[in-house]
């Protein structure tokens, strides 16, 4: 039960699509709301089947991240959005080196490495950053900070990732949670010690 006072200022706030309309309407509110959970015995299903399938599933995953996207910082975004932009260009400059220079592997995978940070570097710096984007000598010297800290983010990536493995997760999972927690790791050191924002 909900007072109309209550519920009516949430509509524009809520999905239109989905079917958990209690969860939407309590994380769609700005102020607090009173939960009470009155406890109910479902009887057996005796005709029909249940509804819960891929679709309701994915309708839920999109209605949660919908509402995490707003709790979400912009530059964050841009911030994983521009890593991503790292991922390809490290593929071409490792796939060039190898084809046209006729590198050795090690020799291509470190160009690869060093051409996908200064890339990220300077994408973050103008688009992530461009509010306090570094030129000059900053710029630079920024870059070297920027490639440091990611360093650490690897070893996160890599020790959550591990972990995670090791107490029973699948790889995909495993490697998504330390691509996570790297990322978190990157942004949080960059913007602190680079962009200090």
């Amino acid at each position: 039960m909900l007072r109309p006072e209550v519920a009516l200022p949430l509509a524009a706030r809520c999905s239109d699509k989905g079917f958990k309309l209690l969860l939407d309407i309590v994380v769609s509110s700005t102020v607090p709301l009173r939960v009470m959970e009155l406890p109910y015995r479902f009887a057996l299903r005796t005709s029909g089947k249940s509804k819960l399938g891929a679709g309701v599933v994915w309708c839920f995953a999109v209605l949660l991240a919908r509402h995490m996207a707003h709790r979400i910082p912009r530059r964050f975004v841009r911030f994983c959005l521009i890593g991503c932009s790292g991922v390809l260009v490290h593929l071409s400059v490792l796939w060039m080196a190898r084809r046209w220079l006729q590198a050795s592997f090690p020799a291509a995978q470190t160009g690869a490495v060093l051409a996908s940070i200064a890339s990220n570097f300077w994408l973050n710096n103008r688009l992530a950053f461009g509010d306090v984007c570094l030129r000059g000598a900053l710029f630079f010297a920024g870059m070297s900070q920027f490639a440091a800290l990611c360093a650490v983010g690897a070893v996160v990536n890599v020790v959550c990732a591990e972990t995670l493995y090791r107490a029973g997760f699948s790889q995909l999972l495993s490697a998504m949670a330390g691509i996570l927690a790297g990322a978190a790791c990157n942004y949080v050191t960059v913007s602190r010690f680079v962009w200090r924002t």
